[in-house]
């Protein structure tokens, strides 16, 4: 079988779930027999984190003109001919965005969740436009939608009931590499470089809105316990239609100075962040 897959969410040094999960499904289809791999962008793609290019050596097609200006313009419209060309059996969307052509491949697309749909105010119009016609482009055009929990699943059976029967249910698997416990002398040498000492809590995404992380924080205030507890907050700020403004929130709330901001990590440093907030010191 060939398997063409979308690997725009790998362009960016900081691609976030999406791009994480695609990149450790990735390596995991080049052990499968029997499957030729087909890569497909607007750019070369990176090791998530890092910014070196991509470790698995697979074909790699780049689009160019117009249409690749757009990752999603450029799978809706320029990717088609491509897989003609390749004899691709199966295109795998590795976000909601599908080719909208393509009578000669099967295509299935792996869907996180709907929230441009359930809060499209977290996002400036023009994106949450080009959102919205793609998601209703690939619900119609899929023949497959590879789901990561009930809950989007039952998302998807509500707001596109056609696409029931084509729904399949498939959690994310857990890394081993990523989520195994560090020896404290390593994750204390490591978090050290970002200036965090232990104990503390761990919060991802911070400037997103949809993580509500301004909840932990006031929620820091109120318990005792925690009061010598840093707060370790990733992330970087977003093109949100509402800002995030986590500094400021923390300074109303008295956190600043156990507030650390480290932006963007490795994913070294992010895999002894995981792994300092369970060891004991």
């Amino acid at each position: 079988m060939r398997l063409g897959v979308d690997i725009t969410p790998l362009q960016f040094v900081s691609p976030g779930g999406i791009g994480t999960a695609t990149y450790a499904t990735l390596r995991a289809l080049t052990l499968l027999p029997g499957i030729e791999i087909v890569l497909y962008g607007t750019a070369p793609p990176v090791v998530p984190f890092s910014g070196a290019p991509l470790d698995i050596d697979l074909p790699l097609r780049v689009g160019s003109g117009l249409l690749a200006r757009s990752n999603i313009a450029w799978i809706r419209y320029g990717v088609s001919p491509l897989l003609r060309r390749d004899a691709i059996d199966v295109f795998w969307g590795t976000r909601h965005v599908l080719p909208s052509d393509t009578d000669h491949t099967a295509l299935v697309a792996t869907l996180y969740d709907f929230w441009h749909i359930h809060h499209p105010e977290q996002q400036p119009l023009v994106r949450r436009a080009m959102n919205r016609c793609s998601i209703a482009s690939t619900m119609r055009s899929g023949d497959v939608f590879s789901v990561i929990s009930q809950a989007t699943a039952a998302d998807a059976r509500q707001l596109f009931p056609r696409c029931a029967q084509r729904i399949d249910i498939n959690a994310l698997g857990v890394d081993a590499a990523a989520f195994s416990p560090l020896p404290a002398s390593h994750v204390d040498a490591e978090v050290s470089r970002l200036g965090v000492t232990r104990p503390y809590i761990l919060l991802l995404d911070v400037f997103n809105q949809r993580k509500n992380a301004g909840v932990i924080l006031q929620a820091m205030t109120g318990l005792d316990e925690m009061a010598d507890v840093q707060i370790v907050a990733l992330g970087r700020p977003r093109a949100t239609a509402g800002e995030v403004k986590i500094p400021s929130l923390a300074a109303q709330l008295g956190l600043s100075e156990r507030l650390i901001l480290p932006g963007d990590v490795s994913a070294r440093s992010l895999h002894a962040l995981y792994s300092g907030t369970s060891n004991e010191e």
